[in-house]
């Protein structure tokens, strides 16, 4: 999560966009311009962007194409330099640069109205939560925290038909799309798209990750649109994280500290597979801008987006800095298993928060793993049939097809209230409770069952 300044005189974004630029000479970018590899591109891009007759589609198609361009000099740059991470120069960071949350002071209620009214709030909805088996948003799944979001062309169509269920409500929610850009073969390097308008099942376009938030912001008018309200700083987060919500505190931080870009970070735990960390390097060892994701295309090609974060935008800030917020901050929603979570009794919505059930004895959130069989959202919401109660649950581990309330028949049923504490249970198994502390995994000879008495 990130919040930034939106200056309408010396703006950092405007500061962000020129700096990319300057960075490019810095990296050789006139040298590796005239490279085969930049001048195919080039030619391949003209070729794309001649497709489209004059207007404003092509000029909107032209943008995207030379803003991907510079991105793949830099990718051919990096690429060419062949830099490596020397580990040890890696630091963590100094620690004026991690505030602790518990240090910032609260935000008298005096200054809230005044604060909020110059805050505007972002969701990243790029993303179509291909883990979880979703045709559409994330988003899409029913949430009652509402997004305000930046889309992309694989989420925007969808998205806008749930933005139609709060007209009427007195709720404004703003969207725009962010950049697209063509993948890449990984050996000829390459486009992909043979036409700027391919359809987007062919997978031949991307978003370019959210770092792409600063230029699609000032192409799409919306950040001109922003200062003209009297907005001064933008809160960013992905709209699969339901813990981030508008924190005054932080906000007050922000006025008084003059940072115009404040990153949150979370302590790490045993789930965070995914998700980058905050590190400290000399200054101008390296740039770290261009995430290279290589993907496997339909076809079975392998092909490259080339991608960048929101977050490495921090040293082109004046006083960036990060704050160390509590785990509550970050409930990202990326599997069933965190989706199990969220929708358990472990939380409840105060005030458009999840807040954390108090009758749990301790602070730590379970560690949940589900399998295969559980893995898309349609398959785990067709196997839970009620509210998971697991306040006192600590790990779940459940293997096989296994069903959670269904009413399918040839199961063992395990009567409602029944309480399983560290019992490995085995077998053609239906589950009826929902306080638990278990593994389970079926097989095809035995089972185990096993509740205290009351």
């Amino acid at each position: 999560m990130s919040s930034f300044s939106l200056d309408s005189t010396d703006s950092p974004v405007t500061a962000l966009l020129s700096d990319r630029v300057r960075s490019l000479s810095m990296q050789g970018f006139e040298e590796v311009k005239g490279s085969v590899a930049a001048k195919t591109m080039r030619a391949e891009l003209a070729k794309l962007i001649n497709m489209l007759p004059d207007g404003d589609r092509r000029e909107m198609f032209r943008t995207e194409m030379d803003n991907f361009y510079m991105l793949f000099t830099r990718y051919l740059a990096d690429r060419a330099k062949g830099h490596k991470i020397d580990w040890n120069k890696i630091k963590s960071p100094n620690p004026e640069q991690i505030v602790p949350y518990a240090k910032l002071p609260a935000c008298p209620n005096t200054d809230e109205a005044r604060l909020l009214s110059k805050l505007a709030v972002l969701k990243l909805n790029g993303g179509l939560g291909t883990t979880m088996g979703c045709v559409g948003p994330k988003s899409a799944i029913e949430v009652t925290v509402p997004p305000i979001s930046m889309n992309s062309f694989n989420t925007d169509d969808e998205t806008k038909r749930i933005v139609q269920k709060h007209i009427g409500h007195q709720l404004s929610i703003l969207t725009f799309n962010q950049s697209r850009f063509p993948r890449i073969s990984k050996d000829s390097l390459l486009p992909c798209p043979n036409h700027p308008d391919e359809d987007a099942a062919l997978g031949n376009y991307y978003p370019p990750g959210h770092g792409d938030l600063f230029e699609s912001l000032e192409n799409s008018g919306l950040l001109d649109q922003l200062i003209a309200q009297g907005k001064e700083w933008i809160f960013v987060s992905n709209v699969d994280n339901l813990g981030a919500t508008v924190d005054t505190r932080i906000l007050k931080h922000l006025e008084e500290s003059g940072a115009t870009y404040v990153m949150e970070v979370t302590n790490k735990t045993k789930q965070d597979i995914k998700g980058g960390h905050q590190e400290g390097l000399p200054e101008g060892e390296m740039n770290l801008d261009v995430i290279v994701n290589v993907k496997t295309a339909k076809s079975g090609e392998k092909v490259i987006q080339l991608e960048t974060a929101v977050g490495a935008a921090i040293r082109f800030f004046d006083n960036a800095h990060g704050i160390n917020v509590p785990r509550s901050r970050f409930l990202p929603v990326k599997s069933t298993s965190d989706l199990f979570l969220v929708t358990s009794d472990l939380y409840s919505l105060d005030h458009g928060q999840l807040v954390m059930n108090p009758d749990r004895l301790f602070g730590t959130i379970p560690i949940v793993k589900l399998g295969d069989h559980f893995k898309k959202v349609n398959d785990y919401q067709a196997r839970f049939k009620g509210r998971p109660r697991i306040i006192d649950l600590d790990h779940l581990t459940v293997s096989g097809s296994v069903r959670f309330g269904s009413d399918r028949r040839d199961h063992i049923d395990i009567p409602s209230g029944s309480r399983l504490e560290d019992k490995v249970v085995t077998g053609n198994l239906r589950c009826v409770l929902v306080l638990f502390l278990c593994m389970i995994r079926p097989s095809d000879d035995v089972w185990t069952r096993e509740a205290p008495e009351r």
